[in-house]
């Protein structure tokens, strides 16, 4: 199963803007997934109108990450 996949099955909507990927749940209070490919870094935060929160992944999230990362060559 690819990243993509992964995420979706968590319930996430892969999105694309200039250097980063995002995956993204939630309506009000947004989960959202960020890789920087520019600079090959991850995010994963809460966000709610004009404020971000760190948010922890969960076991599942973890490892999208992992795949998305080897998806990237990152590893």
């Amino acid at each position: 199963m690819n990243a993509k996949e992964m995420f979706e099955k968590l319930g996430y909507k892969k999105y694309a803007s200039g250097d980063c990927i995002f995956y993204e749940k939630g309506s009000i209070m947004r989960h959202i997934i960020q890789f920087d490919l520019k600079n090959k870094i991850f995010y994963s935060y809460t966000s709610c109108g004009m404020a971000n929160q760190i948010k922890s992944l969960t076991a599942n999230e973890l490892k999208a990450v992992q795949q998305q990362m080897n998806e990237l060559g990152w590893s």
